[in-house]
């Protein structure tokens, strides 16, 4: 990905109006919200310096947060392991607690995107999100080309192993978590 604001810049001289950041992501409606919601790191949801395991309970049991993982053939002193979790927001079609079915159809969307974007506060949104630069084009007819990506140092899957990697030293207690919740929501349904 290029940086925006020079290749901006370029198309505004050809007649094209340039959106970034907010302005971007209200014109184009969440299209990245619709697939794949940005992953969270531990240090989100540390309070003095630790991890406020109820604040992540109180998240999964809302439905609107779960846990996902992705696979990572890796050994350290300790243990291999395979499995990596991490923390992302809920899709509107997502079932359980443990949720790594992302729909790349793109028709479940984040539970946190509204009409008008998204309803998080900035300093609380995943930090998936808060490193995608939101870039959209639109020519006279209102044709709209969204140019939003992770900077190329870092990449959608850079992201997201890195996400799960910073999870690691906690990956036991968030699964065990999972399984709390997931037990807690099965047992409010009966």
């Amino acid at each position: 990905m290029h940086l925006p604001i020079l290749q901006g810049e370029a198309l505004e001289r050809l007649g094209l109006e340039v959106h970034l950041g907010e302005q971007a992501c209200n014109k184009c409606k969440g299209e990245c919200c619709k697939g794949f919601p940005g992953d969270t790191v531990p240090k989100q949801w540390k309070v003095d310096g630790e991890i406020d395991w109820e604040k992540i309970k109180q998240a999964l049991i809302s439905k609107r947060w779960v846990v996902d993982c992705i696979y990572i053939d890796y050994q350290s002193e300790n243990e291999a392991y395979g499995n990596l979790p991490f923390i992302r927001p809920a899709h509107e079609s997502s079932k359980y607690v443990f949720d790594t079915d992302i729909p790349l159809n793109h028709k479940s969307a984040c539970t946190f995107l509204s009409d008008s974007g998204c309803t998080l506060p900035v300093s609380d949104r995943p930090a998936g999100c808060l490193l995608l630069i939101p870039y959209l084009v639109e020519s006279e007819g209102g044709q709209l080309d969204i140019l939003c990506g992770y900077p190329d140092e870092i990449g959608s899957a850079t992201f997201k192993t890195f996400a799960a990697k910073a999870w690691l030293p906690y990956r036991r207690e968030l699964l065990a978590m999972a399984d709390e919740v997931q037990a807690h929501i099965d047992r409010e349904k009966s």
